[in-house]
């Protein structure tokens, strides 16, 4: 985690600190940047900010449901609930890596829990 926030960091500096090229001919500085541009830079870090926050919250939610293709319980991170099968539920692992079981196919859909208690409004279509 200390990595993330020093490459972030790292990141956040450089976009503030590159020339931008206009016209092809000159060179805007940071300190001098037009306001479209520190808009732009807004957005980039509020971006960024909102995955550094979010990310790593989503890895330490806990479901008390057990996976149907590795049997982990409790399942940690997201869930995945199969909108077809009733009580098909996988881990983020089974989930990325395309394991299923014999019910199960990936062309079923999907809906991806975040919390164990509220859904997210995801839809993942395999």
């Amino acid at each position: 985690m200390p990595y993330l926030f020093t490459l972030l960091r790292a990141t956040l500096f450089t976009i503030g600190q590159l020339p931008v090229v206009a016209n092809n001919r000159s060179i805007i500085y940071p300190h001098t940047q037009t306001s479209f541009y520190s808009s732009l830079n807004f957005v980039i870090i509020m971006v960024l900010l909102t995955v550094v926050i979010v990310v790593p919250f989503l890895f330490t939610v806990r479901h008390n449901v057990r996976c149907e293709v590795c049997k982990r319980e409790p399942i940690w991170g997201l869930r995945y609930k199969c909108t077809r099968c009733p009580h098909y539920n996988l881990c983020q692992d089974c989930f990325w890596t395309g394991v299923t079981t014999d019910q199960h196919t990936n062309a079923h859909d999907v809906k991806e829990y975040s919390s164990s208690s509220v859904s997210l409004v995801l839809f993942v279509f395999c």
